[in-house]
């Protein structure tokens, strides 16, 4: 029946699928169906443990390429919070001034009336406001 150090194993399968393991192991030049399913077996099992090699490989390269990523990642993220800050306080410098001379124009000469453009331009530098320390522009 076979070598003694052999064992037989049975697999049960309908009889169209062993017909057509029959017709794979002619096609394939097996000698046997047996040969074509011990070899295919040995086959699959050899992928595999190749496969699981290489994946590790793979999952090890990869993992250093997110690594990498994650830091440039990181370095990017830093870079835009400081351009943001530089301009968060260019933003506030600029709101700051803006509301100051609307506030200088809408006052007017005398503190009244409005006034244009122009003339409130010309005063802007006069406005004992100006320095926000209300004591002048140092004159």
């Amino acid at each position: 029946m076979g070598a003694p150090d052999r064992k037989q194993v049975v697999v049960r399968v309908s009889p169209s699928q062993r017909d057509d393991w029959d017709e794979y192991a002619d096609e394939l030049g097996f000698s046997s169906r047996g040969e074509m399913i011990r070899r295919s077996v040995e086959f699959f099992h050899s992928k595999q443990t190749d496969d699981s090699d290489q994946s590790s490989e793979d999952l090890e390269s990869r993992l250093v390429d997110m690594q990498d990523d994650l830091e440039s990642l990181r370095l990017d993220v830093q870079d835009v919070r400081r351009e943001q800050i530089g301009k968060t306080d260019i933003d506030d410098v600029a709101d700051e001034l803006e509301h100051r001379v609307t506030q200088y124009l809408s006052r007017g000469p005398g503190g009244s009336e409005p006034t244009n453009l122009v003339s409130g331009a010309t005063r802007f530098s006069d406005d004992d406001d100006f320095d926000g320390n209300g004591g002048g522009s140092g004159e």
